[in-house]
């Protein structure tokens, strides 16, 4: 098989295991989340965060209500916008957000795995570099599959078919962080934002 099919074929082994796993779920009584993302700080370091609202249409294309959108504002008025979409019913509630931002008009320039330290440890994050209509845009997103966290979309939403064929709670969502600006220092700020935010996320997600 060659490497450029990979994907491919990791999309029939989760459409067919799909099948399967809507027989299974629609034998069983609805799993109500108890995760409740408005518990999320307002307030991270120097960060200050207001909500963004969001419409009924945007809730039923997602398939979730446990949707957490946030502005985030630090002394100097720099911003970084923080997005959580969480689902332990639909998979097909997390897809990759290149997705809708080239859906939205913007050209993607870039697309590569970052790593993000966090004291002695790190994982890999995926990083967008988009040209849209009022400047730059930077993206740094990542999965949650169960416990643990991925970059891989695919890895992600295997782990969530194996879990529901099981008969097990499926537990996921999808993190974003992103910024309109071009600048290295915006940019290392949004890092540092993303290494205080991460104990804030396992701690609602990976604890519970």
């Amino acid at each position: 098989m060659r490497k450029k099919d990979f994907p491919f074929w990791v999309l029939m082994i989760i459409f067919f295991l799909s099948s399967f796993v809507v027989k299974r779920v629609e034998k069983k009584k609805s799993i109500v989340s108890s995760i409740n993302l408005k518990s999320f700080p307002v307030r991270i370091e120097e960060w200050q965060a207001k909500d963004i609202k969001l419409d009924k249409r945007t809730y039923e294309i997602l398939g979730t209500k446990d949707v957490l959108l946030r502005e985030y504002r630090d002394k100097n008025q720099d911003r970084v916008i923080l997005a959580i979409v969480y689902s332990s019913q639909r998979r097909e509630s997390f897809h990759p957000p290149e997705i809708c931002y080239l859906g939205g008009g913007n050209r993607l320039l870039q697309k590569r795995k970052e790593e993000i330290k966090l004291g002695k440890e790190s994982f890999k994050v995926n990083k967008l570099v988009l040209e849209g209509k009022y400047g730059m845009i930077k993206v740094w997103y990542w999965f949650l599959a169960g416990d643990r966290f991925t970059d891989s979309y695919y890895l992600q939403q295997w782990q969530l078919a194996w879990n529901a064929l099981r008969g097990e709670r499926i537990n996921g969502a999808l993190i974003r962080v992103s910024i309109q600006a071009d600048s290295w220092e915006e940019e290392e700020k949004a890092k540092s934002f993303i290494k205080g935010v991460i104990p804030y996320i396992k701690k609602i997600f990976i604890a519970n």
